[in-house]
């Protein structure tokens, strides 16, 4: 046998083992990670969508992207969730312990997104407020009011 043969079959094999790995190790995981991409797209399309109806001004797009920046996911609050196995291997208070600190870190993370908030929009008109406040929703833009529980 060849070597250029021996490598075509080693490849082969390889691509048909990683294949199959990634058939079989994580759909879950493939699913997440879709979902999470397309919640992400998502708020990038309503926070732009709510920039363009506030018609900022020069000077309030400093306070803009300062907002911007504080609102984003991850900022502090989930920095680090312990795994099943570390969880696995504390005891109950210890568990306690571990879900108390990650309340913590949330509502500190929550503190620091209401400052940049009120931040944000101490530099609006009556006119961009009155937007803002419609467009609003639990730290995310929306797209109209809800009537009736239905968009």
């Amino acid at each position: 046998m060849t070597i250029r043969k021996k490598l075509l079959i080693s490849a082969a094999a390889l691509s048909l083992g990683l294949g199959a790995f990634g058939v079989h190790a994580s759909p879950d995981m493939q699913r997440g990670q879709q979902r999470h991409e397309q919640m992400q797209k998502h708020m990038e399309k309503r926070i732009d969508d709510l920039h363009a109806k506030l018609k900022l001004n020069a000077e309030q797009e400093k306070a803009w992207n300062a907002y911007v920046s504080a609102m984003k996911p991850g900022q502090g609050a989930n920095q680090h969730r312990p795994s099943r196995e570390e969880i696995a291997n504390l005891s109950a208070p210890q568990r306690m312990e571990k879900m108390h600190e990650r309340m913590k870190q949330r509502e500190q993370a929550m503190g620091h997104r209401v400052a940049a908030t009120h931040d944000f929009y101490a530099v609006l008109t009556p006119g961009q407020r009155k937007v803002f406040d419609d467009n609003f929703v639990m730290g995310h833009a929306r797209h109209g009011k809800h009537e009736g529980g239905k968009r």
